[in-house]
This record gives C-alpha cells, structure tokens and sequence, in this order.
C-alpha cells in the first residue's frame, strides 16, 4: 500500500510540474502536426508561424502572422507579451516585440497575408528591399492592421511608416 500512495504522489508531482512548464514559454508548433487555431489548416512552415501563450497557461499557435493578428483582434489582445513569430531565415522563435516584419505583397505566406518576422532587423531590411516591401515593428504592423492596411491575399498592402 505505502508503494502504491508513493508512486501516486510521485505521478501528481510530475503531472503538477508538466503543468508548471505548460504555463510558460513558447507554445511548441511540430510542423505537419499542429494546427492553426485561426483557420484550421496544417502548418508546414514554422518559418511563416506564429505562436501566443494566453495568460491561463493555455496557447494558440497560427500557420500565418496574420492569423494571429486576426485572432488578437477579435479577442482584443495584441499586446506584444507571450507572443512569437519564427525567423524567416532560421526557423527560431523570436518575441514579436523584438522582432521586424517584412510585409510583401510579393511574399507568399499561408494565408495570402505576405508577412514574415526576422530576428536581426538587417535581415529583414535585405528581404524587403529585395521585394519591394516594408519593415515593421509590431507596433507597426498591429496599427497597420488595426487601420485596415493590410491586405490578405497578395494583394496591395498599404503601410504607412
């Protein structure tokens, strides 16, 4: 009996700790596995993703930025904490608050919506130079949105500076 109630409490204080870990960090996307909380679809590209850990613990992840744009703003909530984009270039998690957007209409993305996130703000000017496009912070690109400025599906994206 003793062996049973010591292996019980051994089992909650893992499920307590995996519980703890849930509550924090960022929100694991396992590319061709995890689905997109906006629109359902698949995501294959962790580069073009986006991620937000809601304040309960619980998280959202997005195949698209602009999916969790859309998100934040139905749920009135785009402030920067708890929220990721993945670098463009290498696929690593980078907090949208430290992060530049490139925003293309020439990018294709998920969900048409032509924006993708970069660590280093150089290589975020490189891209957009390359295709025409815009950097922005996430201030930026929230205002952007939230003023109607972008524009889903490749087509003309105002962005004003």
């Amino acid at each position: 009996m003793g062996i049973l109630l010591a292996g019980l409490l051994l089992l909650a204080g893992l499920f307590t700790g995996c519980g703890e870990l849930a509550a924090d960090g960022i929100p694991e996307i396992i590319e061709g596995r995890s689905v997109c909380a906006e629109c359902g679809m698949i995501i294959d590209d962790v580069r073009m993703a986006a991620a937000w850990r809601l304040p309960d613990g619980t998280s959202k992840v997005f195949d698209d930025i602009g999916g969790m744009l859309v998100d934040g703003y139905k749920n009135d909530e785009l402030s920067a904490a708890g929220r990721w984009a993945f670098d463009y270039g290498t696929g690593d998690a980078v907090p949208v608050g430290s992060a530049s957007f490139v925003v293309s209409g020439d990018l294709s993305t998920p969900m048409g919506w032509g924006v993708v996130a970069y660590v280093r703000e150089q290589d975020a000017l490189d891209l957009a130079v390359s295709l025409n496009g815009h950097v922005l912070s996430w201030e930026g690109l929230v205002n952007a949105h939230r003023e109607g400025n972008l524009r889903v599906h490749g087509h003309d994206m105002e962005v004003d500076h």
